[in-house]
Order: structure tokens, then sequence, then C-alpha cells
């Protein structure tokens, strides 16, 4: 199979399967297959920034690391309402902060189980269920057992600019839950953050 110039990407290619990873401003996008072999195409500017972004991508390595890109990746996202991309990574990481938390609680409780801790965890930020619904549906299209009762989801194109509070008709992503409820995108990842930097295992130094 002839090898493809895609700058800026990198190429995964294994039996005759071409992969792409996208090096964006606001994603990172990959996919990897067992025993596949990289291709790097010729070293560039755009190349250096590809492996800057793998780079930050393998930094995580903590709950907290994982706190601190989305942070950071929320504060873009003010700037930049309507890029659903980036939106769908903040409420993935805001709801798979979850998992992370889960496993630093299970080493100093080990009976501690993933149902006992959702119960918690719905009882203490209810938002988590709307975070859930998003982030398993983007996963997998479909939701088996949602949580939140998600309506529908909506790209709402104000008349202001980001620079706005919301007192004004601002641009953003909309989601409508449950009995006639919405909440904004940006609103649900800024509650999400919030209750992460409280309930956290304390970060060890």
């Amino acid at each position: 199979m002839e090898e493809t110039q895609l700058p800026p990407t990198m190429c995964l290619r294994q039996a005759g399967r071409l992969c792409v990873i996208e090096a964006c401003s606001s994603l990172l996008i990959f996919i990897t297959w067992e025993k596949a072999q990289v291709f790097t195409p010729r070293p560039n500017a755009s190349t250096s920034r590809c492996a800057q972004l793998l780079q930050d991508m393998f930094d995580i390595e903590t709950s907290h690391d994982k706190l601190r890109l989305l942070t950071a990746d929320y504060k873009r996202l003010i700037g930049d309402p309507l890029n659903t991309s980036l939106a769908e990574k903040c409420c993935q990481d805001a709801w798979h902060l979850a998992d992370w938390d889960l496993k630093d609680k299970q080493k100093i409780r080990t009976n501690l189980t993933k149902e006992q801790y959702r119960v918690d965890l719905y009882n203490n930020c209810p938002e988590m269920r709307i975070l859930h619904d998003l982030a398993n549906s983007m996963k997998h299209q479909s939701l088996d057992s949602p949580k939140a009762k998600i309506q529908k989801t909506n790209v709402h194109r104000g008349a202001f600019s980001s620079g706005f509070s919301k007192g004004f008709d601002v641009s953003g992503l909309q989601v409508m839950f449950g009995d006639n409820k919405q909440i904004d995108v940006d609103d649900l990842v800024k509650i999400a953050i919030d209750y992460w930097t409280k309930k956290l295992t304390p970060e060890t130094k």
C-alpha cells in the first residue's frame, strides 16, 4: 500500500488499513490497533505540534492531572462555546473523572464498589447523571440505562459574543432534559469542575 503524506498528521497502518491521527488545536483524535506500525511524516512545524499533543496526553497520569486538563479545556470552551468537538471532550473528561476517582478511593476503601460510588456521586452532584448520558451516548450512540432523561440537544446561535454574560442572548450548546429543564454545556462542565475540585482524593506531592 502506498503511504499518503497528510501533514499535519501521523499515520498508522496495519493489514492495508490507514488511520490518521488528527493534530488540531482542540482535540486529538486517534485510533490504535494491536501491533500497529507507526509512520511519521517528514519533520516540520505541524509534526512538532502533533508530538506536543501526544506529550500532553501522556502526561495525564493522575486524576488531578486530568482535572487540570479539563479546566484548561473548559476555559477554551468559554471563548468558543459552539465548538462541539471541544464540548464533547469536556463532557467525556468530566464524566470519566469518576472512573479515575473511584480507582483512587478503592486504594483506601478496598471494598468500595462502583455501584456504591455511583449512588454517592449522583446524590452529591445530580448533574453527573446528565454527563453520564452525554458521554456514553457520544461513545455508544445509544443508552441502555439513561440517568437524566435527555430530550434533545441544541446549538443556540445568539446575537451576542461570548464576551457577554449569560444575561444576554449569547451562543451556546444546550441540553434539554427531564421535565422541560435546560442547561448550557459550559455551565454543566463548570459544575463538574467545581465538584471534582472538592471531591477528588487529595493530591500527593
